[in-house]
């Protein structure tokens, strides 16, 4: 029996490391001071297109921003309903993506 009561510790001391370490993961993004959202929201007002500055060490807006490449950002506002995007594509390559607050693609 003694041999068996450490082995008991180990495992009980594992489960409640991971059961501590998920808690941990998924209260992370609720305890966050500043998001992606809230960062964004400091650049400018909400439905208004914001150009971000050229990603540079230590002056990225967000996390690993490509140097070669120019981004900007709207934040919308959907309370009043939906919203209908209009703009004039150039010939170059342009991507969109769509987030909810959360980071939900």
């Amino acid at each position: 029996m003694r041999v068996r009561l450490p082995g008991l510790y180990i495992v009980l001391c594992l489960v409640l490391a991971g059961l501590i370490h998920i808690v941990a993961v998924l209260t992370l993004p609720m305890l966050a001071p500043k998001n992606a959202n809230a960062r964004l929201a400091a650049l400018g007002p909400v439905n208004t297109m914001i150009e971000l500055p050229a990603a540079a060490p230590g002056r990225q807006v967000m996390p690993m921003m490509a140097p070669d490449v120019r981004y900007a950002v709207c934040r919308f506002d959907l309370a009043n309903g939906p919203i209908r995007l209009k703009a004039t594509i150039p010939d170059d390559l342009w991507l969109i993506a769509l987030y909810t607050p959360e980071g939900d693609n």
